[in-house]
């Protein structure tokens, strides 16, 4: 889901990403990104080849995210891997991401969400389905929707211009996915184990209008979320560690 630089099949640390960096941050300022003004996803307002380029959450195809942390006091492990295939989903040409998640060493989910960048530089959250997973063998698939279908509607997953106070459906699936994005500063700090970043981060406040729970994201230009943590109804901690081509 998110983009970095790097090697074929290395995991890359900050220290092989300096250059790289530098280029995605000054590459974002140059953008005129238009702010997200639009409540529904129109087919026309996207490219029929698609393209996911915005500085706060590119896909680069063939990239792969690598985060870890804690659920608890239980190791978790992530990996999300942009794919190379694409996804009409409601009329738009989306990109999927495979996102794969371990808990003490153990499968527990495993994901396909599908994204789509309109015009304007806004990157549309399409759906997802998801399969659980309990001693190696999946047992349902909670959570899963898909825009245009059952009355769900496609939500934004990151905009063009981000502004503090702006909030935003991410999930818009009336009674079963309903997942909020609000954005807290656009200037801020964060630490993980891949780099640290000054001044230059976007902090939203991620929430459900059914359940209960409250998590911080932190977004990076050229590289996208780089730290997750619940501060209210959870105790998980993630931090991106590594970026694989």
């Amino acid at each position: 889901m998110r983009r970095g630089c790097g090697s074929a099949a290395a995991v890359i640390r900050l220290t092989a990403c300096t250059a790289a960096f530098a280029f995605a941050t000054t590459l974002a300022g140059s953008v005129p990104w238009a702010s997200a003004n639009t409540t529904t996803a129109a087919p026309a307002s996207f490219p029929s080849r698609p393209r996911v380029d915005n500085p706060l959450f590119p896909l680069d195809p063939g990239t792969g995210y690598i985060y870890d942390g804690t659920t608890g006091r239980r190791p978790e492990h992530e990996v999300a891997t942009v794919l190379g295939t694409t996804k009409v989903i409601d009329g738009i040409t989306c990109i999927p991401v495979r996102d794969s998640n371990w808990v003490a060493g153990r499968l527990v989910e495993r994901t396909i969400d599908w994204y789509a960048q309109d015009y304007g530089g806004t990157v549309w959250y399409m759906g997802e389905f998801a399969t659980q997973y309990k001693n190696g063998e999946p047992v349902g698939h909670e959570g899963s929707w898909k825009a245009g279908s059952n009355g769900a509607k496609a939500g934004i997953i990151m905009e063009a211009a981000p502004r503090v106070g702006d909030t935003y459906h991410q999930e818009d699936y009336p009674r079963h996915a309903e997942d909020m994005g609000k954005v807290l500063d656009t200037a801020a700090s964060v630490e993980t184990p891949f780099g640290t970043w000054i001044n230059q981060v976007l902090m939203t406040k991620d929430y459900s209008l059914i359940e209960s729970g409250i998590e911080h994201k932190f977004y990076v230009p050229g590289f996208g979320l780089v730290k997750s943590a619940d501060v209210k109804g959870g105790a998980e901690v993630m931090e991106l560690t590594g970026i694989t081509h």
